[in-house]
C-alpha cells in the first residue's frame, strides 16, 4: 500500500488497481478558480478499497505561484474558507494545531494555530457581531510533552467547552506534484502520524466527543515512492514491483522540498487566514488585517 494521507489519491491507486471503486462517490468543480475534488466513502467498501475512514473529504488543488501571488493567494483564501464552511457546522471552535515546530516539515499545525484570531477570552460586546467563539493550542507531538494530543484536546475541551474541533497538521502525499500545493479538508478526524508509520491516537468524534474537521497539507513524500517512480521514468519498469522492492528499505526515509521555511510559513498563513475568514465572517482584507 502506497503511503499517503490524500484520498484523493487513495481513490486514483485504488481505481487503477482494481477499476471501479464501490461505495466511493466523488465529484469535482471549481470555486474561485481552484480546482475541487470532493470524494464520500459511504460504506465499508469504500473503506476498504481506500483504506480510510468513512465521512467527506474535499482536496483542493492550488494553482502554480500561489505562494508567491497576491490575487491568487486570495483566490485560494477564498476557496479554502468556502469549503471549511462545508464540513464546520460551528463557530464556536477549538483550533489543534498538531506537529513539531522543531521540524520544519512538521511545522504546519503549530505555525497555523498562532495565526488564528482568538477570541474565547475577550467579551462577546466587545467584538464584532459577526465573529465566532474561538479557542486554540498547540499540541506538540507526545516526544516532546509526553502525552498524546487527543488526551490534549480532550482537557482542553472539558474546560473550554467548544462545540466542534479543527484539526492542522501535515500530511504526507504519494506523488511529489501535491508537495504543497494541495489542502484535504476531511470531516471524519485524523489518526496523527500514520502518514509516516508513528500512529498516535485517533483524533475523531468518537474519541473527542465533538465534531472533529481536519485540515491537511502534504509536506513530505516517502523515499521509496520517489525511487519508484524515477526508476519507472528511467526504465518504464513496473512502478508498484519497484515501491515494494524499495519500501523495506527505504520505510524511515522521507524527502521534503528545500524551500520547506518559507513553504511552511506561507501556507500556515493560508490556513489561518482561510479559518479566520469563516469562523469571523471577514473579507480577506479584513482577516489580513486583524492579524497582522
Amino acid at each position: 500500500m502506497w503511503n499517503t494521507d490524500l484520498a484523493l489519491e487513495a481513490r486514483d491507486l485504488a481505481s487503477a488497481a482494481r477499476g471501479d471503486t464501490q461505495g466511493v462517490e466523488s465529484q469535482r468543480y471549481e470555486n474561485f478558480g481552484v480546482t475541487v475534488d470532493e470524494i464520500r466513502i459511504i460504506n465499508e467498501k469504500g473503506e476498504r478499497a481506500l483504506g480510510k475512514r468513512k465521512g467527506t473529504y474535499i482536496t483542493l488543488t492550488l494553482p502554480e505561484g500561489f505562494l508567491y501571488d497576491d490575487m491568487l493567494f486570495e483566490n485560494c483564501a477564498n476557496a479554502i474558507s468556502a469549503e471549511i464552511a462545508k464540513l464546520v457546522k460551528e463557530r464556536d471552535v477549538l483550533v489543534a494545531g498538531l506537529g513539531n515546530t522543531a521540524v520544519t516539515a512538521d511545522s504546519l499545525g503549530p505555525l497555523t494555530a498562532d495565526g488564528v484570531i482568538s477570541t474565547r477570552h475577550i467579551l462577546k460586546n466587545m467584538l464584532p457581531d459577526s465573529f465566532g467563539r474561538v479557542a486554540s493550542v498547540k499540541c506538540g507531538v507526545m516526544g516532546q510533552t509526553g502525552i498524546e494530543s487527543a488526551d490534549i484536546i480532550r482537557g482542553v475541551c472539558s474546560q473550554a467547552r467548544p462545540k466542534a474541533v479543527v484539526t492542522v497538521d501535515a500530511l504526507t502525499a504519494r506523488s511529489v506534484t501535491r508537495l504543497a500545493k494541495t489542502v484535504q479538508i476531511s470531516d471524519c478526524g485524523i489518526s496523527p502520524g500514520s502518514g509516516v508509520g508513528n500512529t498516535r491516537a485517533e483524533l475523531s468524534k468518537e474519541t473527542i466527543g465533538l465534531p472533529v474537521t481536519a485540515i491537511g497539507v502534504p509536506t513530505i513524500v516517502g523515499g521509496a515512492t520517489l525511487v519508484a517512480d524515477t526508476a519507472h521514468e528511467l526504465c518504464n519498469a513496473d512502478r508498484n514491483e519497484l515501491y515494494k522492492l524499495s519500501k523495506d528499505k527505504l520505510s524511515g526515509f522521507f524527502v521534503t522540498p528545500k524551500d520547506i521555511d518559507i513553504i511552511s510559513e506561507r501556507m500556515s498563513r493560508l490556513i489561518s487566514v482561510s479559518f479566520n475568514m469563516f469562523a469571523h465572517g471577514l473579507e480577506f482584507a479584513e482577516a489580513v488585517s486583524f492579524m497582522n
